[in-house]
Protein backbone atom coordinates (compact mmCIF):
# COMPACT_ATOMS: atom_id res chain seq x y z
CA UNK A 1 0.00 0.00 0.00
CA UNK A 2 1.45 3.36 -0.60
CA UNK A 3 1.79 6.21 1.44
CA UNK A 4 -0.99 8.31 0.59
CA UNK A 5 -3.44 5.02 0.41
CA UNK A 6 -2.21 4.24 3.89
CA UNK A 7 -3.31 7.35 5.67
CA UNK A 8 -6.00 7.56 3.80
CA UNK A 9 -7.17 4.42 5.22
CA UNK A 10 -5.65 6.14 9.10
CA UNK A 11 -7.48 9.53 8.84
CA UNK A 12 -11.02 8.80 6.64
CA UNK A 13 -10.54 4.43 6.77
CA UNK A 14 -11.74 4.97 3.01
CA UNK A 15 -10.48 7.00 0.13
CA UNK A 16 -12.35 10.24 0.18
CA UNK A 17 -11.92 10.66 -3.67
CA UNK A 18 -13.35 6.73 -4.70
CA UNK A 19 -16.22 7.74 -6.38
CA UNK A 20 -16.20 11.77 -6.25
CA UNK A 21 -18.37 13.70 -8.40
CA UNK A 22 -19.16 17.20 -9.39
CA UNK A 23 -20.31 17.57 -12.81
CA UNK A 24 -21.70 21.05 -11.72
CA UNK A 25 -18.35 22.43 -10.74
CA UNK A 26 -15.64 23.49 -13.12
CA UNK A 27 -12.05 23.73 -12.58
CA UNK A 28 -11.25 26.69 -10.59
CA UNK A 29 -7.54 27.07 -8.76
CA UNK A 30 -8.49 30.83 -7.56
CA UNK A 31 -6.35 31.82 -4.46
CA UNK A 32 -3.12 33.71 -3.51
CA UNK A 33 -0.05 31.86 -3.35
CA UNK A 34 2.92 34.06 -3.72
CA UNK A 35 7.08 34.16 -3.86
CA UNK A 36 7.01 30.60 -5.24
CA UNK A 37 10.71 30.22 -5.36
CA UNK A 38 10.98 30.76 -2.03
CA UNK A 39 9.22 27.80 -1.02
CA UNK A 40 11.00 25.90 -4.24
CA UNK A 41 14.33 26.34 -2.65
CA UNK A 42 12.62 24.97 1.01
CA UNK A 43 11.12 22.28 -1.12
CA UNK A 44 14.10 21.43 -2.90
CA UNK A 45 16.38 21.69 0.33
CA UNK A 46 13.80 19.42 2.34
CA UNK A 47 12.68 17.15 -0.14
CA UNK A 48 9.55 16.27 1.92
CA UNK A 49 7.95 12.34 1.41
CA UNK A 50 5.21 13.32 3.98
CA UNK A 51 4.25 16.87 4.03
CA UNK A 52 1.16 18.46 5.75
CA UNK A 53 0.01 22.03 4.44
CA UNK A 54 -2.49 24.04 7.27
CA UNK A 55 -4.86 26.04 5.31
CA UNK A 56 -5.78 24.94 1.84
CA UNK A 57 -8.58 27.12 0.28
CA UNK A 58 -9.42 25.74 -3.25
CA UNK A 59 -6.03 23.61 -3.74
CA UNK A 60 -3.74 26.11 -5.85
CA UNK A 61 -0.29 25.61 -3.44
CA UNK A 62 -1.80 21.79 -2.89
CA UNK A 63 -1.48 21.13 -6.26
CA UNK A 64 2.33 23.02 -6.56
CA UNK A 65 3.99 21.00 -3.51
CA UNK A 66 2.35 17.92 -4.58
CA UNK A 67 4.01 18.26 -8.14
CA UNK A 68 7.03 19.37 -6.47
CA UNK A 69 7.30 16.01 -4.03
CA UNK A 70 6.31 13.95 -7.14
CA UNK A 71 9.74 14.58 -8.19
CA UNK A 72 11.76 14.04 -4.99
CA UNK A 73 9.71 10.73 -4.29
CA UNK A 74 7.58 8.25 -6.68
CA UNK A 75 6.11 7.54 -3.19
CA UNK A 76 4.63 10.57 -1.16
CA UNK A 77 1.90 12.27 0.64
CA UNK A 78 0.81 15.63 0.70
CA UNK A 79 -2.33 16.12 4.19
CA UNK A 80 -4.03 19.07 3.72
CA UNK A 81 -6.07 20.65 6.62
CA UNK A 82 -8.57 23.48 6.19
CA UNK A 83 -12.09 23.86 7.27
CA UNK A 84 -12.97 24.47 3.53
CA UNK A 85 -15.47 27.16 5.29
CA UNK A 86 -13.53 30.10 4.52
CA UNK A 87 -12.48 33.07 6.72
CA UNK A 88 -13.83 36.17 8.57
CA UNK A 89 -12.47 38.45 5.55
CA UNK A 90 -13.88 36.51 2.97
CA UNK A 91 -17.45 36.38 4.51
CA UNK A 92 -17.26 40.04 4.89
CA UNK A 93 -15.46 41.06 1.53
CA UNK A 94 -15.52 38.60 -1.38
CA UNK A 95 -18.49 36.32 -0.61
CA UNK A 96 -18.71 35.03 -3.77
CA UNK A 97 -15.57 33.21 -3.38
CA UNK A 98 -17.44 30.69 -1.12
CA UNK A 99 -19.57 29.24 -3.94
CA UNK A 100 -22.17 28.96 -0.68
CA UNK A 101 -25.18 26.29 -1.04
CA UNK A 102 -27.99 26.77 1.46
CA UNK A 103 -25.51 29.07 3.03
CA UNK A 104 -23.12 26.59 2.95
CA UNK A 105 -19.61 27.26 1.54
CA UNK A 106 -18.91 24.38 -1.22
CA UNK A 107 -15.15 25.04 -1.50
CA UNK A 108 -14.21 21.37 -0.35
CA UNK A 109 -15.90 20.25 -3.04
CA UNK A 110 -14.19 22.31 -5.60
CA UNK A 111 -10.68 21.52 -4.28
CA UNK A 112 -11.62 17.87 -4.80
CA UNK A 113 -12.65 18.88 -8.08
CA UNK A 114 -8.97 20.50 -8.40
CA UNK A 115 -7.14 18.06 -7.26
CA UNK A 116 -8.80 15.04 -9.48
CA UNK A 117 -8.29 17.42 -12.37
CA UNK A 118 -4.62 17.62 -12.19
CA UNK A 119 -4.42 13.69 -11.26
CA UNK A 120 -3.11 14.10 -8.03
CA UNK A 121 -5.80 12.08 -6.07
CA UNK A 122 -3.17 9.16 -5.12
CA UNK A 123 -1.22 12.06 -3.25
CA UNK A 124 -3.00 13.97 -1.60
CA UNK A 125 -5.31 13.77 2.20
CA UNK A 126 -7.81 16.07 3.01
CA UNK A 127 -8.77 16.70 6.46
CA UNK A 128 -11.70 18.46 6.87
CA UNK A 129 -10.51 19.75 10.53
CA UNK A 130 -9.96 22.97 12.31
CA UNK A 131 -6.18 23.32 12.34
CA UNK A 132 -5.94 23.00 16.48
CA UNK A 133 -8.65 19.54 15.91
CA UNK A 134 -6.15 18.82 13.47
CA UNK A 135 -2.71 19.22 15.25
CA UNK A 136 -4.36 17.14 18.19
CA UNK A 137 -5.76 14.54 16.32
CA UNK A 138 -2.53 13.65 14.16
CA UNK A 139 -0.14 12.76 16.93
CA UNK A 140 -2.64 10.37 18.36
CA UNK A 141 -2.66 8.66 15.01
CA UNK A 142 1.54 8.60 14.94
CA UNK A 143 1.74 10.72 12.60
CA UNK A 144 4.53 13.57 11.62
CA UNK A 145 5.77 14.97 8.83
CA UNK A 146 9.02 16.35 7.46
CA UNK A 147 7.35 19.96 6.28
CA UNK A 148 4.39 21.65 7.08
CA UNK A 149 3.54 24.62 5.74
CA UNK A 150 1.30 26.79 7.61
CA UNK A 151 -1.20 29.82 6.22
CA UNK A 152 -4.66 29.52 7.70
CA UNK A 153 -5.35 31.79 9.84
CA UNK A 154 -3.67 35.48 10.01
CA UNK A 155 -4.45 37.05 13.57
CA UNK A 156 -1.93 36.43 16.17
CA UNK A 157 -4.05 33.96 18.27
CA UNK A 158 -4.17 31.19 15.85
CA UNK A 159 -0.92 31.91 14.05
CA UNK A 160 0.61 31.06 17.90
CA UNK A 161 -1.61 27.96 18.54
CA UNK A 162 -0.78 26.69 14.71
CA UNK A 163 2.88 27.20 15.22
CA UNK A 164 2.67 25.39 18.48
CA UNK A 165 0.39 22.56 17.96
CA UNK A 166 2.24 21.64 14.55
CA UNK A 167 6.04 21.73 15.96
CA UNK A 168 6.30 18.77 17.81
CA UNK A 169 4.83 17.02 14.70
CA UNK A 170 7.65 18.30 12.32
CA UNK A 171 10.06 15.65 12.02
CA UNK A 172 14.03 15.99 13.37
CA UNK A 173 15.77 18.03 11.06
CA UNK A 174 12.55 18.84 9.17
CA UNK A 175 11.21 22.45 8.56
CA UNK A 176 8.26 24.44 9.41
CA UNK A 177 7.23 27.00 7.18
CA UNK A 178 4.40 29.42 6.16
CA UNK A 179 3.44 32.87 4.31
CA UNK A 180 2.28 36.34 5.06
CA UNK A 181 5.12 37.53 7.46
CA UNK A 182 4.96 41.08 6.26
CA UNK A 183 3.40 44.58 7.86
CA UNK A 184 0.13 44.03 6.80
CA UNK A 185 -0.35 40.64 9.11
CA UNK A 186 1.10 42.15 12.55
CA UNK A 187 -0.26 38.92 13.91
CA UNK A 188 2.07 36.54 11.67
CA UNK A 189 4.87 38.88 12.82
CA UNK A 190 4.46 38.75 16.15
CA UNK A 191 3.72 35.26 16.85
CA UNK A 192 6.66 33.79 14.36
CA UNK A 193 9.25 36.05 16.50
CA UNK A 194 8.18 35.37 19.39
CA UNK A 195 8.25 31.27 18.62
CA UNK A 196 11.55 31.44 17.05
CA UNK A 197 13.18 33.41 20.23
CA UNK A 198 10.85 30.87 22.35
CA UNK A 199 12.22 27.55 20.85
CA UNK A 200 15.75 28.56 19.78
CA UNK A 201 17.20 25.78 21.41
CA UNK A 202 15.15 23.37 19.27
CA UNK A 203 15.64 25.06 16.41
CA UNK A 204 18.63 24.23 13.47
CA UNK A 205 18.53 27.81 11.79
CA UNK A 206 15.73 30.06 10.88
CA UNK A 207 15.34 33.08 8.32
CA UNK A 208 12.40 35.15 6.44
CA UNK A 209 12.92 35.15 2.81
CA UNK A 210 10.00 37.70 0.56
CA UNK A 211 7.05 36.88 2.89
CA UNK A 212 7.72 33.27 4.04
CA UNK A 213 9.28 32.26 7.01
CA UNK A 214 11.13 29.23 6.98
CA UNK A 215 12.11 27.43 10.37
CA UNK A 216 14.50 24.12 10.68
CA UNK A 217 14.17 22.22 13.19
CA UNK A 218 17.49 20.59 14.92
CA UNK A 219 18.31 16.85 14.56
Amino acid sequence: MSLCADLKQTIHRADPFAAFEAPDLAYDLQGWFGHIHVTDAVMDEFKPRLMIEVGTWKGQSAIHFAKRMQGYHKDCALICIDTWLGSRELWQKEHSNLNCRNGLPDVYRQFMVNVVHEGLADSIVPLPLSSGEAAALLPKLDIDADAVYVDAGHGYPSVSADLSGFWPIVRPGGVLFGDDYRPTFPGVVQAVDEFIDSHESEIKWSKIEGDKFIIAKAD
